[in-house]
C-alpha cells in the first residue's frame, strides 16, 4: 500500500461526486447548505432544579459515600477483630450485653467515617473554589438545600446500614490477613462500581430498580438526586426500605456477633452463619 493510492481515491471520489451534482442539478451552493449540520442548543433541566453541576455534583456523592463506607470498613476490621484476639470480649461483656456492643460499634464507626467525610468534603469544595476563582473553566458546584439534605440523608442512613453488616461479620474471623472471607468484605465497592456505568441514563430501569434496594441505594439514590428531579414518591419509598433494611441487619448482625465473638480457633462456615442469623436466643 502507497500513500498516492489514498490520493487517488480521494479524487476519484471527489470526480464521482461532481458528475453526480450535475446530473442532479445541484450546486455547489445547494450541497454546502446540505451539509451543514444542525446546530443544537441543547438545556439541562436538572440544573436548574439541582442548582450545580449535575455530572459533578453525581461523581462527588458516589465518591464520598463509599468513601464513608470504606473508611468504617477498615476500622471495624482493625477494632472487632483485635478485640476478639487480645480476648477482652469476656471482660467487655461483663459490662455491656451483645446488642450494647453492636450498637455501639456501629453509631462510633459512623461519626468516625462522618467526620473523615467532612474533611475532605472540605477539602474538596476548597479546590473547586480554588479553580472556580483563578481559572474560567471551573466547575459550578452550588447546590440546593434541599438536594444536599437528602444526599446527606442517604449517605448516614447507607453508612449506618454498612456498618452493621460489617461489625456482624466481622465478628466471624479470627484473623483478617488470613481469612477467607475478607473478600466479601468488598460488596460495598460493587454498587460505586455499577453507579459510573448506569449515570448517563439517571432515569433508567437499572437505576431505578437499584437506587430502592438498600443494598445499593447509597450509591444510587444520591447519584439520581444529584442528577434529576427524582419522583417524592421514589425518594420516600427508598428511604422506608433502607430503614426496614436497617432494622433487620442490625437484627442479624447481633445474632451472628452473639454467636460467633467469643469464639476461637476455627472460623464458622456460612452454613454456620446462617444459622446463627436465624436463631432468636
Amino acid at each position: 500500500q502507497s500513500s498516492w493510492q489514498e490520493e487517488l481515491k480521494k479524487n476519484l471520489t471527489d470526480a464521482q461526486k461532481s458528475i453526480l451534482l450535475q446530473e442532479m442539478g445541484v450546486s455547489n451552493e445547494q450541497l454546502k447548505k446540505l451539509e451543514n449540520p444542525i446546530t443544537l442548543n441543547l438545556i439541562n433541566q436538572a440544573e436548574k432544579i439541582v442548582g450545580g453541576n449535575v455530572k459533578t455534583l453525581a461523581i462527588l456523592a458516589s465518591v464520598l459515600s463509599a468513601m464513608a463506607v470504606f473508611s468504617s470498613f477498615g476500622l471495624c476490621f482493625t477494632s472487632v477483630t483485635q478485640e476478639k484476639q487480645h480476648r477482652i470480649t469476656e471482660q467487655l461483656l461483663t459490662c455491656i450485653n451483645h446488642q450494647q456492643w453492636v450498637d455501639g460499634k456501629a453509631l462510633g464507626l459512623c461519626l468516625s467515617s462522618f467526620k473523615s467525610l467532612i474533611t475532605t468534603s472540605l477539602m474538596i469544595l476548597i479546590v473547586f473554589s480554588g479553580i472556580s476563582v483563578f481559572s474560567d473553566g471551573g466547575q459550578d458546584l452550588n447546590v440546593s438545600a434541599a438536594v444536599l439534605s437528602q444526599i446527606i440523608l442517604f449517605c448516614v442512613l447507607g453508612v449506618l446500614f454498612w456498618n452493621y453488616v460489617f461489625v456482624g461479620f466481622a465478628a466471624t474471623i479470627d484473623d483478617p490477613n488470613h481469612s477467607g472471607k475478607t473478600g466479601l468484605m468488598m460488596l460495598p465497592m460493587v454498587p460505586v462500581m455499577l453507579v459510573f456505568i448506569v449515570m448517563g441514563e439517571p432515569n433508567g430501569q437499572v437505576a431505578k430498580v437499584l437506587s430502592l434496594l438498600p443494598l445499593t441505594s447509597i450509591s444510587f439514590m444520591p447519584m439520581r438526586i444529584a442528577s434529576m428531579s427524582v419522583p417524592i414518591w421514589h425518594i420516600a419509598l427508598s428511604l422506608v426500605f433502607l430503614v426496614i433494611g436497617i432494622y433487620y441487619v442490625r437484627l442479624f448482625a447481633t445474632r451472628v456477633f452473639r454467636a460467633n465473638i467469643t469464639l476461637f480457633g476455627k472460623e464458622p462456615g456460612w452454613a454456620e452463619i446462617w444459622r446463627s442469623m436465624l436463631k432468636k436466643t
